[in-house]
Formats: C-alpha cells, sequence, structure tokens
C-alpha cells in the first residue's frame, strides 16, 4: 500500500503493509519539498507519478538496491491548461509518460529537460465525451475498436507547408 503524508513543509511517499497493525513499519520511500501532492499514481506497482504544487509530474522508479525510488524524468503540461487542472481530494487521476486523465479532461505531456511545449493549440487539453450506449452505433464505431469522440479538434495541416498533387490516370 502507497500513501502520501506532509509534515514541515514535505511531502513523504509512504510504502506499508496494509495488515500490519504498525504505523512504524512503515517506510519512506521518497520525499520532496513541497506544500500539496496534486496527484499521485502508480503504474505496474513500478513506476510512481507524484505531481507537486508548480504541476510538475515526477516519474519515479525502484532503485535496484533498495525499495527507495528515484527521480527518472520530470513532465509537465502547458501553462495555461493549470487552470483547467483542479482535482478533488479523494479523486482518481491517471498519469503515465503522455498524459493525465482527471475527471472529464485529458492533459498531454512533455518532457521539462528534453522537449518544448506542443506549439499553440495542439496536445494541450481535451473534453472526454462519455459514449452514450442508448443511441445506435454509428458507421464510424462498429467494430471492435471502440472510438470515442471530443468537442475540440485542430487542424495541424499548415498552408504552404506542404504540396498536394492529384494524377488521374
Amino acid at each position: 500500500m502507497y500513501y502520501i503524508t506532509k509534515k514541515n513543509g514535505m511531502c513523504y511517499i509512504m510504502e506499508g503493509n496494509p495488515r500490519g497493525p504498525y504505523l512504524n513499519m512503515h517506510k519512506e520511500i521518497w520525499a520532496i519539498k513541497s506544500e500539496r501532492c496534486l496527484a499521485f499514481s502508480v503504474s505496474d506497482g513500478d513506476l510512481f507519478y507524484f505531481m507537486d504544487e508548480s504541476f510538475i509530474v515526477y516519474k519515479l522508479a525502484r532503485n535496484e538496491n533498495d525499495r527507495q525510488l528515484n527521480v527518472i524524468q520530470e513532465l509537465t503540461f502547458k501553462e495555461m491548461q493549470t487552470l483547467d487542472f483542479i482535482p478533488h481530494p479523494y479523486e482518481q487521476v491517471t498519469i503515465n509518460d503522455k498524459y493525465i486523465l482527471q475527471g472529464n479532461k485529458i492533459f498531454y505531456l512533455y518532457d521539462i529537460e528534453n522537449n518544448e511545449p506542443f506549439n499553440e493549440g495542439i496536445f494541450e487539453a481535451e473534453d472526454l465525451l462519455p459514449e452514450d450506449r442508448t443511441k445506435p452505433k454509428s458507421n464510424l464505431t462498429k467494430g471492435p475498436i471502440m472510438i470515442n469522440n471530443s468537442t475540440k479538434f485542430f487542424n495541424i495541416y499548415q498552408i504552404e507547408k506542404f504540396h498536394s498533387i492529384l494524377r488521374i490516370f
């Protein structure tokens, strides 16, 4: 079992056995100077994602020698999307290397060190729409793969950058 504690301006990721009756047997596996934890997620038991109050997502992995965590990568999303990211206490937030799912929105992440943010309007955030199962399926959603839609669409085609040629035989 993993959980977050906060003490004296520090956030700690703790690990403990839920069947163990003693709290002193729970171990601190990572600490960061942060006033708040906005989101925390564990993927496959090996990868941990922690978001601090400045909207930086720390991707953490286990050290080979002990159970402590090491920072592998620092991710974030565009600053203008921070106003839309409003996590509620105990709300389920899913985080991985590419995106964050929170409520009915998806926020796209980029690497702070190696990449610059995406161009304006591309991979910022989108509203996720639940599929209405009472309506008949359209031709586009029939088949083994479900396709959900979004209310936003971004045109990535740039005028005068690409040329199309039509050939008639």
